[in-house]
């Protein structure tokens, strides 16, 4: 099966560059090589803006069904501390500096 994976990795990796998109990589694997969901142990990350505890359920469930799964096998937090809430991942400050959350 590594050869595969490896010989699928070669002849999508210019698809992947240009679309970027993590969701349709998975797919490629997922749907053409036919391997079962069991046999994937699926990592996703949360990511430093996105630690608050409001938004973390959320985020998990979007990633789920834009990967078209009932579950990740491990949800990792990007991070040890979180970044202020928002849509930037890399909150600055009016001089640059990166903002950090006092919620924890």
């Amino acid at each position: 099966m590594a050869k595969g994976i490896k010989a699928g990795l070669e002849a999508t990796s210019g698809l992947v560059k240009r679309l970027k998109n993590k969701d349709i990589l998975f797919h490629v694997f997922f749907y053409c090589f036919f391997i079962s969901r069991e046999d994937l142990f699926i990592t996703s990350k949360l990511w430093a803006h996105k630690l608050h505890p409001a938004d973390v359920e959320g985020l998990l469930r979007e990633t789920m069904s834009n990967l078209g799964l009932d579950y990740v096998d491990l949800y990792l937090i990007h991070v040890p501390f979180a970044f202020a809430r928002g849509d930037d991942p890399v909150p600055k400050d009016d001089k640059g500096n990166v903002i950090v959350s006092t919620l924890f």
